[in-house]
């Protein structure tokens, strides 16, 4: 019995022996071959401001820094592009980074008893993804109030009919025989559209001004080029009214000329009819290569011997009536004539009369 129990003992010790390798070889093998875990999905959300010096609706504030804090390291391109301040500072303002932290530096004093309205634009995105922020505003005051009289509105291009984005506005104070030669020497209050066209004024005194809008292509907040597009209320403009529809044009625009169609043996047309149009407006038909149709109004409009193929309409307010869309004039404070675009694609097929009721309004 002791022989075997020995022997039993024996290889008992030789089993766990080569059981505890066996682990270890396990163990070194599993560490050797770790797996990175998965980094997860991309990080797609912008910064976000979680305080500001001053504080939104700050009054006697007194300071030439402002402060913006946010969630997330952050970097800043683009700045002046998309920074601005309203009532305007003559001064260039200056700004720092670090961390999580802007500070914007105004480098002047600010007006007494004046609510001013703050916008950084996109000019903000974290540090990682480049995820920019929609815009951070700030409204603070040096006096005890808010001014709290507002206006907005949306700014299309005329000739297109299309919201123009990142377009500067400026109130001027009114003036009987004013002139546009210096817009932003003038302005008292600036804005800028967004993405939809939209600009507003939030913090406006109770007072007349002149409204101007610029697509200012050079970046100098003045009307320089003869290809920037330019817009404005001439008429005394009120605060507290909502909503300013204003039209932009380059002085030297147009809507296009007359198409020279490519008509062979194999072409077939269609025919388009039109009712409920306003008087003095006439009506054009046009595709990429230009104006197909131009015709006045009467109460029934009749395009007829018109290519099968697709088409855009609009209408022209035709103020002078001489038959031809005409575009404005910023000196001789002569607004470019309304057009109205037909919101669908207008599709002519062969042999077929199409029949439009548009009540359209100018």
């Amino acid at each position: 019995m002791i022989i075997k129990y020995t022997v039993k003992c024996y290889f008992y010790k030789i089993i766990m022996k080569h059981t505890y390798i066996i682990l270890i070889v396990a163990l070194f093998s599993s560490c050797a071959n770790v797996i990175p875990p998965n980094g997860g999905p991309k990080d797609i959300v912008e910064p976000n401001v979680t305080s500001s010096f001053p504080e939104t609706n700050t009054i006697n504030f007194s300071e030439e820094k402002v402060l913006f804090t946010f969630d997330e390291k952050i970097i800043v391109a683009d700045f002046h592009s998309s920074f601005f301040i309203s009532p305007i500072l003559q001064k260039k303002v200056g700004y720092t980074v670090k961390a999580n932290k802007l500070t914007i530096q105004l480098n002047e004093e600010l007006k007494n008893n004046t609510t001013y309205y703050m916008s950084i634009g996109q000019s903000v995105a974290d540090l990682n993804e480049g995820n920019k922020i929609k815009d951070a505003t700030l409204l603070f005051s040096t006096g005890p109030t808010i001014d709290t009289l507002n206006i907005g509105g949306y700014v299309k291009d005329v000739t297109n009919g299309k919201a123009s984005k990142d377009c500067w506005l400026f109130l001027l104070p009114y003036k009987k025989e004013g002139n546009y030669t210096n817009i932003f020497g003038q302005a008292s209050y600036v804005a800028k559209t967004n993405e939809e066209g939209f600009f507003s004024f939030p913090n406006l005194k109770n007072e007349t001004y002149h409204l101007v809008a610029l697509q200012d292509l050079d970046k100098n907040l003045n009307y320089s080029l003869p290809d920037e597009k330019i817009g404005f209320l001439d008429s005394l403009f009120v605060s507290q009214k909502e909503n300013y529809n204003i039209n932009i044009f380059a002085e030297n625009d147009s809507l296009g000329s007359f198409s020279n169609l490519m008509l062979d043996s194999l072409s077939s047309f269609g025919k388009l009819i039109i009712d409920s149009i306003p008087e003095h407006s006439f009506l054009e038909l046009y595709n990429d290569q230009g104006i197909v149709s131009r015709g006045k109004i009467g109460e029934t409009f009749v395009m007829d011997s018109l290519l099968v193929g697709e088409y855009q309409l609009r209408l022209i307010k035709d103020r002078n009536q001489n038959g031809v869309w005409d575009s404005g004039n910023l000196e001789k404070r002569i607004q470019a004539e309304d057009v109205l675009f037909y919101p669908q694609s207008i599709q002519i097929r062969s042999n077929w009369d199409l029949e439009i009721s548009w009540e359209a309004k100018l």
